[in-house]
């Protein structure tokens, strides 16, 4: 089961942010990754003419994701704030579609996609955006539980406390989705590498904006993730996740 991001964006419409005040700290800045999608979504279209997908491994194809997937703004020694709840909205939705181009494709000749025989052929490209989701889903949450620490009592409605729900459901199923990929089906010890990795990047941030039942719930999975022999080599990463997510 991969990760599918239709949470995300609720933010836009069910905490309102317009008008709130000034920004605490400079706000963050998605125009130079939107550029990087559309430029990757003007690659993909022309590889797509000769039955392809762009491959990381064209250094330009590389510069393109890594400025989609810019790992600036979901930096972990940087504080999410309340001003960028819309930045970072944008930004997940925009990077999500990236990767999922790659596990949507359709081949010349298929009806409809083969996910998992896309992981197989496009992991290089899929598992670097599955992490970015890890990390940018975890981020929005950061930044979504300052916007409504901000606020009065009298303007934490409902409808607002409900787009935090979300978008804590949306980062607890991007995390076990990552999980679920990993032990699902043998994947390169790489790839299990990349998304572990971003695993205890997003822990902390897990840990501190996740419902108790849904930490648990996350460190659950990490632990029978832990278990599959296929992942020996994350192991130890996998059992400190879930230690960490799960810590009071």
């Amino acid at each position: 089961m991969l990760p599918r991001l239709m949470l995300v964006m609720v933010t836009l419409a069910t905490l309102s942010l317009a008008g709130q005040g000034p920004a605490a700290s400079a706000p963050l800045d998605d125009r130079s990754a939107a550029a990087a999608v559309r430029r990757f979504n003007e690659m993909a279209n022309a590889a797509a003419q000769a039955g392809s997908l762009p491959r990381i491994a064209d250094p330009a194809v590389r510069q393109v994701l890594e400025a989609a997937w810019d790992r600036k703004l979901t930096d972990p020694r940087r504080r999410a704030g309340a001003d960028d709840v819309l930045v970072l909205a944008r930004f997940c939705e925009a990077g999500a579609s990236v990767w999922q181009r790659y596990t949507d494709f359709v081949p010349r000749g298929r009806a409809r996609a083969d996910v998992k025989a896309n992981i197989a052929t496009f992991g290089d490209e899929i598992m670097p955006g599955l992490a970015f989701s890890a990390r940018c889903t975890a981020t929005l949450m950061e930044a979504t539980v300052a916007y409504l620490a901000r606020l009065p009592a009298d303007q934490r409605t409902e409808t607002r406390q409900d787009g935090l729900d979300r978008v804590r459901i949306g980062a607890s199923q991007v995390a076990r989705g990552l999980l679920t990929t990993m032990d699902e089906s043998p994947i390169p010890p790489a790839h299990a590498a990349i998304l572990a990795t971003a695993l205890t990047e997003v822990a902390p941030r897990l840990a501190a904006g996740l419902e108790p039942a849904q930490r648990r719930a996350v460190a659950a999975r990490a632990r029978q993730a832990a278990g599959v022999a296929h992942l020996a080599t994350v192991r130890p990463a996998l059992v400190a996740f879930a230690q960490r997510v799960d810590a009071p």
